[in-house]
């Protein structure tokens, strides 16, 4: 079970992500506030945070930093996800910790294996130690 957070206040985006990833074996609870994204993290301790770009009017990318500070979920990949296609915004969540910055739209296809292939890095990571 991949515990998995997403962190976004755009329905249609929560729908995407669900869609995509009910089919596999991923355990998916949503944020839609920094309070409640922090609470969320301590809770279920997830693997993979999902990210929008701007959550309740707040920027997602400072989001990602302060999800950084954090030393136990310096595990978690973070995924930007996004409409915005921006190389400088793309450049920007990178530097702030983002594992990924996934532009919208996208075909569920195409993005979960995006998220299977960061979790194959972390088993390949996890196997070599």
């Amino acid at each position: 079970m991949v515990k998995t957070l997403i962190i976004n206040d755009n329905q249609p985006m929560v729908d995407f992500i669900k869609l995509s990833l009910n089919k596999y074996d991923f355990s998916l609870k949503v944020a839609k506030s920094k309070e409640d994204v922090l609470q969320q993290i301590e809770k279920e301790k997830p693997q993979i945070i999902i990210l929008g770009l701007v959550v309740e009017e707040q920027d997602g990318i400072q989001l990602c930093r302060d999800i950084r500070q954090y030393v136990q979920y310096s595990e978690s990949f973070i995924i930007m996800l996004s409409s915005v296609k921006d190389s400088e915004l793309m450049v920007e969540s990178l530097n702030a910790g983002a594992d990924d910055y996934i532009v919208q739209p996208i075909s569920p296809q195409l993005f979960t294996k995006k998220i299977f292939a960061l979790l194959r890095r972390r088993t390949k990571q996890n196997g070599a130690a």
